[in-house]
């Protein structure tokens, strides 16, 4: 696997999570969608994440009121490694 290949699977997979607590209810939902599928998956083994741990916490921030889960996924975001 490439360097470059591992940091562009790494960006989708942010930016799914950050659409995951989208505003728009679309957008949103194509990312909910693509999250549970296994281009999620293969997404998150060449940006070597744990598709598991992910699924995890946001099933975990779903539970949570919508300003205080775009606040959890902000600080994810923030700490991440690219």
């Amino acid at each position: 696997m490439f360097f470059g290949t591992m940091n562009i699977a790494r960006r989708v997979v942010f930016q799914a999570i950050e659409d995951s607590v989208s505003s728009d209810s679309d957008i949103r939902g194509d990312a909910i969608r693509w999250i549970r599928s296994e281009d999620f998956d293969s997404a998150c083994e060449e940006a070597s994440l744990d598709p598991i741990q992910i699924r995890r916490f946001l099933t975990e921030i779903m539970k949570l009121p919508v300003g205080i889960r775009r606040k959890q996924v902000q600080t994810l975001l923030s700490t991440r490694s690219t």
